[in-house]
């Protein structure tokens, strides 16, 4: 993980030790051009975001330098990132010669300063506001504020609002965007006005967010370089009208396309004719009592999984009636090749196994069946990263809803995976957040449906949630801060 740092911290103290390549002069920008770049490299200043700038896994991505990559490239000349905190210390950078190119979600106007020159616009974007949605259908909240970065594209753009939003009160931020969406994803803040690019994959990432369009007019996304670079300007300029970049444009990654969301996030349940769930009722009831479990839990989990297909599959490898992999359902049913009752009886010891690991950290029982439902989904050692990335950010690490569930979603951005809490890299936290309310939901109904065998509480442990249950069959949970914009949508 420490290699990410390894070139540009190299790159920073190189430039810092040579002052023969920084001004002299206060306000002069350095005098680095393209002829020089080529002969050494070409250092783009980012703020790590999906849109401009990442590490994953397997290398760098980001739309913004997917385009700039695409330049070198072409160029022949090598590139490097240089991660920093803020815009006011890139163009710091940028003026002294420690990078040569900004790459950061900027307006035409979100740098206004004598030295820097914008390039011509890559994309144009309208600005979105960011919210949490609520689970019930009936509650509207109202929002009244929405925070701006200072450095965000919209900043200066003297933006005007829809008539719907006229009383929307803009506030400015020194956050950049990526922390004011943190912030909204964990609940300490209300929204956040981005560019609709940054929206359309952050929809993606958090199912729990809203976004609405707050303007029409849509402002240009562009570069930065010194003024005195114009070389380099002339060539970015060239690559960016040439018809390859066009194309791009043309076919822009379908995680940048935006379509707004606004109602509450739930599930449906499904139709029961009379007491009968499912067509593995009597199965999952034979199990269930030998392991003193409730039924309806694996009822749901299985339609939830795989709506009672016994032949299906996953991307990842899980099969069957209960998505288990291979390996989970031989341990767990003792079968070499488990067959239907083998994949339940698995599913069935599995889930007890799970309760029993979370026993001491997740003491009450209905947190802890949130926790063994996210654990069944995503594995323990995720969850269990969850967990420390919920105290890292000062939420509880015992209660589920709105606490490890919002830390379990940042999962997903590598700037949270690879923080020191976590140990198992990244995990797909919009499937499981979904997977855990999908089932509980579904658990709930269907523990409502009449049962000529109830289940009696021996153990404590298992039993049907009795949280409130609206009628698309979706927990009531109540949020703790306001989230629904009063634009009647």
């Amino acid at each position: 993980m420490k290699s990410r740092w390894i070139i540009p911290a190299i790159v920073l103290f190189t430039l810092a030790c040579d002052d023969s390549r920084r001004s002299r002069s206060t306000g002069t920008p350095v005098d680095r051009d393209l002829q020089a770049i080529a002969k050494d490299t070409l250092r783009v200043g980012v703020l790590e975001d999906a849109l401009t700038w990442e590490e994953r896994t397997h290398g760098y991505a980001g739309a913004e330098w997917d385009l700039l990559n695409s330049f070198a490239l072409k160029s022949g000349i090598p590139i490097v990132p240089v991660p920093m905190e803020s815009v006011s210390e890139l163009c710091t950078a940028l003026l002294g010669g420690n990078v040569d190119l900004i790459a950061a979600q900027l307006g035409e106007r979100t740098i206004v300063a004598d030295g820097i020159r914008s390039t011509e616009a890559f994309a144009k974007a309208r600005p979105v506001m960011l919210f949490r949605r609520p689970q019930e259908s009936k509650r509207k909240v109202a929002i009244d504020t929405v925070r701006i970065p200072e450095a965000s594209a919209f900043a200066q753009t003297g933006l005007v609002l829809k008539d719907r939003f006229a009383e929307l009160a803009r506030v400015s931020s020194t956050a950049t965007t990526t922390h004011l969406l943190d912030n909204v994803v964990l609940g300490k803040q209300n929204a956040v006005m981005v560019t609709e690019l940054a929206a359309a994959r952050a929809l993606k990432q958090f199912p729990h967010l809203g976004g609405v369009v707050l303007s029409n007019d849509k402002t240009p996304l562009v570069f930065a370089v010194r003024a005195n670079a114009q070389q380099l300007l002339a060539a970015i300029n060239a690559h960016l009208a040439s018809a390859e970049v066009e194309l791009a444009r043309a076919n822009f990654p379908a995680d940048f396309r935006f379509q707004e969301r606004t109602g509450a996030y739930g599930s449906r349940t499904p139709a029961v004719v009379g007491d009968t769930i499912s067509p593995f009722d009597k199965l999952f009831r034979h199990v269930a009592d030998s392991l003193v479990l409730d039924w309806h839990l694996l009822a749901a989990i299985a339609f939830r999984e795989s709506r009672y297909d016994t032949a299906a599959g996953s991307h990842m490898g899980a099969q069957g009636l209960m998505q288990l992999m291979p390996a989970t359902a031989r341990r767990f049913s003792g079968e070499k090749s488990p067959g239907l009752k083998g994949q339940v009886i698995a599913a069935a010891v599995y889930l007890k196994e799970l309760d029993t690991l979370w026993q001491r950290s997740v003491p009450d029982r209905k947190q802890r069946q949130r926790f063994v439902l996210a654990s069944y989904n995503a594995g323990e050692s995720h969850v269990q990263d969850a967990q420390r990335l919920a105290a890292h950010f000062g939420l509880q690490r015992d209660k589920w809803e709105n606490n490890v569930e919002r830390a379990l979603l940042l999962l997903s951005c590598p700037r949270h995976w690879r923080k020191p809490p976590v140990r198992n890299g990244f995990c797909n936290g919009s499937e499981t957040f979904r997977f855990v309310r999908n089932v509980a939901g579904t658990w709930a109904y269907f523990g409502s449906v009449p049962d000529e065998e109830p289940v009696q509480d021996t153990t404590g442990f298992m039993l049907p949630l009795d949280t409130a249950v609206s009628p698309t069959g979706t927990q009531a949970q109540p949020d703790s801060v306001p989230v629904v914009v009063p634009i009647g949508i």
